[in-house]
C-alpha cells in the first residue's frame, strides 16, 4: 500500500544526523487516524493504545549497522542517494523489510563510482570505522 509519504516526513532526522530516528507515536497518529479502517484498521488500533497507554512504540530494527561502522544518512542525502537505493520501496510493503544486505562489500560497490576526491576518501578505513 503506498500512500505517497516521503521518507523524510517521518524520518526527518536523516537531513541533520547519522541515525535517521524514528517518529513519536503523535506523528504516526496524523495519518494513521485518517485513514480507512477497512485498509489499516489493525495498525490504527495498535497505535491508538499506544498513544493512550504513553508506551513507546515497540519498533522492530530493519538496517543496523555494527557499532563500529559510521554511517551518516545526511551525507547520503546530500550527495542525491535516494532512500530506496539502500532500503527499497519502503512505502509499498505490508511490514519494513531489507532488501540488500548492507555490509562492506554492497557499499564499496557503489561508492567505486565516485569523482577520484570520494573514492580515495572512501579507502580511508577511518572514514567508516570509528
Amino acid at each position: 500500500m503506498d500512500v505517497g509519504v516521503q521518507c523524510l516526513y517521518c524520518h526527518s532526522n536523516a537531513l541533520r544526523g547519522q541515525s535517521a530516528g524514528l517518529p513519536t507515536i503523535f506523528k504516526c497518529m496524523d495519518c494513521h487516524q485518517q485513514m480507512e479502517p477497512k485498509t489499516d484498521g489493525e495498525k490504527q488500533l495498535q497505535l491508538a493504545e499506544y498513544a493512550v497507554s504513553g508506551q513507546p512504540v515497540k519498533w522492530v530494527p530493519v538496517a543496523i549497522q555494527p557499532n563500529f561502522v559510521y554511517f551518516s544518512h545526511r551525507v547520503h542525502l546530500a550527495g542525491g542517494v535516494n532512500c530506496e537505493t539502500c532500503h527499497g520501496e519502503v512505502g509499498k510493503m505490508t511490514v519494513a523489510r531489507p532488501v540488500v544486505t548492507q555490509n562492506m562489500g554492497w557499499c564499496l560497490s557503489c561508492h567505486k563510482n565516485l569523482d577520484s576526491e570520494h573514492f580515495v576518501k572512501l579507502f580511508n578505513c577511518a572514514t567508516c570505522h570509528k
